[in-house]
């Protein structure tokens, strides 16, 4: 689903214009942006956690030329589920529904 499918999905569910919906959006996601950048974790009980995560630095190769690389340490989100989260996708009748 992109964005706009999103958005569009938010405003027919709650009957809100769309500017409207990109607003809450918006707003949730800057929200959740903050709380990464102020804790380095963010959980929301029922849809799962956000966290801050340090990668650490390795050698790899170029793909096109194959020499030889450094690449940097770099922070990266991971994202873990909740248990009632990955119970709903796991639920045949969710297969379903996304086929649909």
């Amino acid at each position: 689903m992109l964005k706009t499918e999103f958005v569009a999905q938010i405003a027919s569910r709650y009957n809100i214009n769309q500017a409207e919906a990109q607003k809450w959006l918006a707003a949730v996601l800057d929200s959740v942006e903050d709380g990464l950048a102020r804790d380095g974790k963010l959980n929301l009980r029922g849809f799962g956690s956000f966290a801050v995560y340090e990668k650490k630095g390795r050698r790899g190769v170029h793909p096109q030329s194959g020499e030889p690389l450094d690449i940097p340490p770099a922070r990266t989100v991971k994202f873990s589920p909740s248990d009632s989260f990955k119970s709903l996708v796991n639920d045949p009748l969710y297969e379903k529904i996304i086929k649909n």
